[in-house]
């Protein structure tokens, strides 16, 4: 209740900032949002010993233990050809619709900072042109590249006893949400091809589809 409490208090001192800024007051908003980079951690160090202590080497030093290298892709090996499938033809707007209107508004954007709150507003605006972009990608077998980029924000993890080990952190990935929007409707599909077809075995639990999931339960 109290941090919801310090929530509010700040959402509304914020707006009343925003609303009421005039002349020099429009390029404090922009300090503000401004993103830092905060130097606060301590030297890290890896398990070669090699220690970091600025900024850009603790982040070189964290890609390289949490990102060890994509080992070397078979030269003889020839990728399937795609089949023309008709997935797409099961994506409409009240699907897509459906979707986000399951996910947090307050989910971790990806770099272009667009959360799911403005997916919702812009489908609400536009419902075909989000639903039409979405069928394209399903339809062409195509996740763009920028889609792709994810944000990688470093996190502890809980428990260690020297978090001056690169190796007591750990990178999550934060993908674009219309990305994220693009691979729920593949899932949504995939699980709803799985069902049927009966690909499913009868005790398996992951994977499913919500419903069927709360289906399962009530025959317990």
């Amino acid at each position: 209740m109290l941090r919801r409490a310090i929530q509010h208090a700040k959402k509304t001192c914020w707006n009343n900032f925003v609303h009421g800024a005039t002349g020099e007051d429009v390029w404090k908003a922009t300090k503000y949002t401004k993103p830092r980079t905060v130097n606060s951690t301590r030297p890290l160090c890896d398990e070669d010993s090699v220690n970091a202590h600025s900024q850009i080497d603790k982040e070189a030093m964290i890609i390289r233990t949490a990102f060890p290298p994509i080992p070397p892709t078979d030269p003889t090996f020839t990728p399937p050809k795609a089949k023309d499938g008709k997935a797409y033809l099961f994506v409409n707007i009240a699907l897509v619709d459906t979707l986000p209107s399951k996910c947090s508004n307050q989910s971790a954007s990806g770099p272009d900072k667009m959360s799911y709150a403005i997916i919702k507003r812009m489908f609400q605006w536009d419902p075909e042109c989000i639903c039409n972009l979405v069928t394209a990608c399903i339809r062409q077998g195509y996740h763009p590249k920028v889609w792709r980029t994810a944000k990688g924000v470093v996190i502890p993890k809980p428990g260690k006893s020297d978090y001056g080990k690169a190796r007591a952190y750990r990178v999550i990935s934060l993908l674009e949400t219309m990305g994220k929007l693009v691979e729920r409707t593949a899932a949504h599909l995939i699980s709803k091809r799985l069902k049927m077809n009966h690909h499913l075995h009868g005790g398996q639990y992951g994977g499913r589809m919500l419903h069927l999931r709360n289906a399962a339960e009530g025959n317990q």
